[in-house]
């Protein structure tokens, strides 16, 4: 089994008290994971992540539309090889945190 692995959740999962789940990052040797989501505030989707580890909230990027969501999980899909090699949660946070900028 692999270290680093990712669970995609959405769109399998419907919105949520104005929060959307989009995917997760698991180490399955520490069972410790990232959780990214979508916030909705102001016709605007707040992309964040939660170390569940530390319990902080990073914000990733701010998107115009469901359709920028989808763009930004297609992104993670498209790198989710590279993701699963890192082998520290911070340094895939910084990674998503690079995804979310371009």
């Amino acid at each position: 089994m692999e270290k680093i692995s990712l669970k995609c959740i959405y769109p399998n999962i419907i919105k949520v008290l104005d929060e959307i789940n989009l995917f997760r990052i698991v180490d399955n040797n520490l069972k410790e994971s990232i959780v990214v989501y979508a916030s909705i505030v102001d016709n605007q989707y707040h992309i964040n992540m939660t170390n569940t580890n530390f319990g902080n909230i990073i914000n990733v990027c701010k998107l115009e539309k469901l359709l920028d969501v989808d763009k930004f999980i297609e992104k993670v899909i498209k790198n989710s090889t590279e993701i699963k090699k890192i082998d520290d949660f911070s340094k895939i946070e910084e990674y998503l945190l690079n995804i979310g900028e371009h």
